[in-house]
């Protein structure tokens, strides 16, 4: 038996204890909506999905859920949420990155399970189901439902939704509504206005068969349940003049269906951000679904961040509906995206989970970050965290008892108990740091005697209301009377490793994620402080990020720069700078880099990259251009073309970026080289994170690519639109380009060892650009529309970037000023230029 096997027995042996425990004591009457079966009970997991607690696996695949499913279960979790199921937009196999590729997963084309998807096909979802459900896992998919996906602009529609869906594409007019900014105002602006894709018309009987259709194909794969997204979007029957019955028309539907064919109830929840707008209440879904309470989540994770016991420990719920109808988190994939809770630590992220998973009849959703894993591929592990687990289990476990929570200088607390059990329990959060020794804290339920903390195998007592004991480095306690604790669930390590900083990541081809070798342990150095040594060869474009394995617990660090991106110069063997920021350090860490080039090249870049200038004269104006494999043609040698030259146009970019309409496909290999008197005189070095290659194509996109011109000391911050342009090349008069050096320059690679925080190097921003993903997308208009209409928070530099016009403050005009950028009108606007903070 391998050691993992052998762990893997005694959590298992451990928990069919623990449960032992309570086999007698009263719990809650679930639903339960399907029997379970050996392996599940072993795993001690609830039968019903609102008496557990959710993993959402955001943005992985079928089959990499399913690799997991033995950690899941052990963990805790009872049901694991997937992204949306529908096609996407703009799918290709090859572009992987998750900032660029998540949210099309969010603009889906159809009503049917994808053909093709970053999740998987539609027999692996079924395999999963059939595989979770040996453990006792329910899987609940995301579903999209409110809009489908647009062409570029908020009320154009995506021609590829004639593929999938022609009859609603070939009559838009019954089967979306017309556009209407979508606001709090009204109930017509929450129901029927676009929040950045066309809004479908979701009375429409139609429309609701496709739905209908979709949900109950998924069922027939196995699936246990739906989360829907932008619920709050979709009217309901308590609307007055634009309500109708959808919800209880297509749930109603699906559930009849599920019960006849499978013998078993769905289970629903609907993404209902803040509040449901002007004249609307969470009570007119609840007869139908859950519901999301964010605030009350968001609450809690920000209390423990700014160190508030008391605001943590608020028993209240922001929605006002009853607990057994919640879904909270600590984190949801919109506030990591939109970087409102990235750069908040896990360790407080867990803190906050585990509290609120120590609460009666809510489901706690737990966020996997993708922390630089590639689309499909599992990121952080952190759910497996001893804390994490132990919260789980604890939940499990106390079903039906009841809840207490208080609060006692910087430890918030929630104590379970019954008056028909003398089994007491409670989880304690220490909102000030991670280890300490509690002594005379204040307990208000539980009983006398000595307990053990499932986290640690620490020991507690409580005597006269006093509660004593040591808190370990999870900054976390759970403890019950009368249980052994259940053995960390952390296993993907092997737990003899030692503790320390480890490189992860996509390893010279290698998944290297979720393994810690010795030879990718960092050192530190014994003569320079702050850097660490590590004798191991990379290759170029490897993505790594710096682990820390302490207590058994993974934790993934800040990177400085390019991230997690490995580059050398020119593809070559060579050295790179690796700066990391260990938690709690005031000052940057760094180790040297070996890296060399890969042992095949790319097949789009060229097998030797030209070092001298095309022989002959060329007959073309002076000025820079591009050169490389673009659209898969060979155009390194002398093959350079009017319509692939660089302009400054200052009506469009104030003078502050060049701007090329020509179409750039992904994998093109592109360099820029100046132009004189009909002679290549100068090749430019293409720095951009992923060298000179296109990973990313939209439909509308800017790509980012930095070359420095004579004249200039640094990398200019300028960028060239990579766009589809079906009209003639336009014509812009060439005005005198700059010379001299810009007065704010981009953030590079520092020459020096960073001595600051990660805020001292200046950073430049793009306006338009609401998330801060250094480019301006439909995605940040969608974010503007959320912003104002009270479903999410944009912090105040992603205010500033969003803030384009000469309004007073921000407002649907600048979202239409984005959305006419991004179709190319030249207003005048600030759209694409730069500012730095």
């Amino acid at each position: 038996m391998s050691k993992k096997l052998r762990l893997l027995s005694v959590v298992i042996a451990l928990t069919m204890i623990v449960s032992s425990v309570f086999m007698a004591q009263p719990f809650s009457a679930a639903n339960s909506d399907t029997a379970q079966t050996q392996e599940g009970t072993d795993y001690n997991l609830p039968t019903n999905v609102q008496d557990g607690e959710i993993l959402h696996a955001w943005n992985i695949s079928y089959n990499n859920i399913k690799s997991n499913l033995a950690n899941i279960a052990a963990a805790g979790f009872s049901t694991v949420q997937t992204s949306p199921v529908q096609q996407p937009k703009d799918f290709n196999a090859s572009w992987t990155d998750v900032s660029g590729q998540w949210w099309k997963l969010y603009q889906p084309l159809s009503f049917s399970i994808a053909e093709k998807s970053w999740l998987g096909s539609k027999q692996e979802l079924t395999s999963l189901c059939t595989e979770a459900h040996k453990y006792g896992i329910k899987i609940i998919c995301d579903i999209v439902v409110n809009h489908l996906a647009n062409n570029g602009g908020s009320d154009t529609f995506n021609t590829e939704i004639a593929k999938y869906e022609p009859t609603i594409y070939n009559n838009t007019s019954a089967y979306f509504h017309p556009y209407r900014n979508c606001s709090d105002n009204s109930i017509q602006d929450v129901v029927q206005g676009n929040i950045g894709m066309p809004d479908l018309n979701t009375s429409n009987s139609y429309v609701q068969e496709r739905v209908t259709s979709l949900l109950k194909e998924c069922v027939d794969c196995g699936v246990d349940g739906f989360r829907f997204d932008a619920a709050k979007h979709i009217e309901t029957p308590s609307d007055g003049s634009y309500a109708s019955n959808f919800w209880p028309n297509v749930l109603g539907a699906t559930t009849s269906y599920a019960q006849s064919n499978y013998s078993k109830t769905p289970y629903y929840y609907g993404e209902i951000l803040s509040t449901c707008g002007n004249g609307r209440s969470f009570s007119s879904y609840t007869p139908y679904m859950s519901v999301v309470d964010n605030v009350t989540g968001n609450n809690i994770m920000w209390s423990i961040n700014n160190k508030n016991a008391s605001g943590a420990a608020n028993s209240s719920f922001n929605s006002g509906v009853a607990a057994n109808k919640i879904v909270m988190w600590a984190e949801s994939h919109d506030t990591y995206a939109d970087d409102s809770t990235s750069g908040v630590s896990q360790t407080t992220i867990n803190k906050a989970y585990c509290l609120g998973a120590s609460r009666n009849k809510i489901a706690m959703l737990y966020f996997m970050r993708t922390d630089g894993a590639s689309m499909g591929s599992i990121g952080s592990t952190s759910y497996k965290s001893s804390a994490v687990s132990a919260a789980n289990n604890f939940h499990n476990q106390f079903l039906g008892y009841s809840e207490y929570l208080s609060s006692y200088g910087s430890y918030a607390m929630c104590e379970r108990y019954s008056n028909e059990s003398t089994t007491t329990g409670m989880v304690i959060v220490n909102c000030s740091g991670t280890n300490s020794s509690v002594s005379g804290v204040t307990t208000q339920k539980m009983k006398d005697g000595t307990y053990t903390d499932m986290v640690t195998g620490n020991t507690f007592t409580v005597s006269g209301g006093k509660l004593s004991g040591t808190i370990g480095s999870t900054g976390v306690a759970v403890i019950c009377n009368g249980t052994s604790p259940v053995t960390p669930t952390e296993e993907t390590y092997d737990p003899s490793t030692e503790e320390g900083y480890y490189l992860v990541g996509t390893i010279n081809g290698q998944d290297c994620w979720n393994s810690l070798t010795p030879d990718r342990k960092l050192h530190k150095s014994a003569t320079v402080e702050g850097q660490y040594e590590l004798d191991y060869t990379f290759h170029d474009n490897d993505e790594i990020k710096v682990v820390g394995y302490f207590d058994n617990v993974p934790t993934f660090y800040p990177s400085y720069g390019d991230n997690y991106r490995c580059t050398t110069a020119g593809n070559k063997t060579g050295e790179c700078t690796l700066y990391f920021n260990p938690e709690g350090n005031s000052k940057w860490s760094y180790v040297y880099l070996t890296v060399q080039k890969k042992s095949t090249e790319p097949t789009t870049a060229p097998t030797t990259e030209p070092t001298e200038a095309p022989t002959g004269k060329i007959d073309l104006p002076d000025g820079y251009y591009l050169v490389g494999t673009i659209n898969g043609k060979d155009c390194w040698p002398s093959n350079i073309t009017a319509d692939r030259r660089l302009h400054i146009d200052n009506e469009y970019t104030k003078g502050e970026r060049y701007v090329l309409y020509y179409t750039l496909y992904a994998k093109d290999a592109i360099k820029v080289v100046k132009l004189e008197n009909g002679v290549v005189t100068k090749w430019y070095k293409a720095e951009n994170k992923t060298s000179y290659t296109i990973n990313n194509r939209y439909d509308e996109a800017t790509y980012k690519i930095y070359f420095m011109p004579d004249g200039y000391k640094s990398w200019i911050y300028t960028y060239i639109n990579a766009t589809k342009y079906d009209g003639e090349i336009p014509t812009y008069s060439d005005e005198t380009e700059e010379t001299t050096v810009p007065t704010t320059e981009p953030t590079t690679e520092p020459t020096t060892e960073p001595t600051e925080a990660p805020t001292a190097p200046a950073k430049t921003y793009i306006y338009g650009d609401a998330n801060l993903n250094g480019e301006v997308q439909i995605i940040d208009v969608t974010l503007i529309q959320k912003y104002l209409s009270h479903s999410i928070q944009l912090s105040a530099l992603q205010q500033k970037a969003a803030h384009v016009t000469n309004t007073p403050s921000l407002s649907i005009v600048d979202a239409t000023v984005i959305q006419r950028y991004l179709a190319h009108f030249k207003d005048g606007s600030k759209v694409g230029t730069t500012f730095t903070e």
